[in-house]
């Protein structure tokens, strides 16, 4: 196991990354069936995984392991892939996801009240 990889925090921290990815992934797949708690209760834990991925990003930031940094690259190689231009800024991305969820988060919320 890669040394970084070891750290009980880490590894405990993408397993939650995981089950959120996990969930949102199925919920999207079949969000206009959805109730309206239901969609609700996705954004909210759409916000959730952004907000642990942005804490995660933070920390791969601020290490000077090896196998942390390759996984910076690789994050950023990913969302280059996705869109995102060599000079983004990461930390302002997860911003505007943040503020997208919102929105959309007090459009359901309108929904359910």
């Amino acid at each position: 196991m890669k040394e970084y990889y070891k750290s009980e925090m880490v590894r405990g921290e993408m397993q939650e990354m995981s089950e959120l990815q996990q969930f949102c992934l199925r919920s999207i797949n079949m969000f206009p069936a959805l109730s309206p708690e239901k969609k609700l209760d996705y954004f909210v834990k759409l916000k959730q995984l952004i907000e642990k991925q942005q804490i995660f990003y933070a920390r791969l930031k601020l290490s000077d392991d090896p196998d942390a940094k390759m996984l910076l690259q690789n994050l950023a190689q990913a969302a280059l892939m996705f869109g995102a231009e060599p000079n983004d800024d990461i930390n302002q991305m997860f911003k505007s996801l943040l503020q997208k969820i919102y929105v959309m988060k007090s459009k359901a919320e309108a929904d359910v009240g």
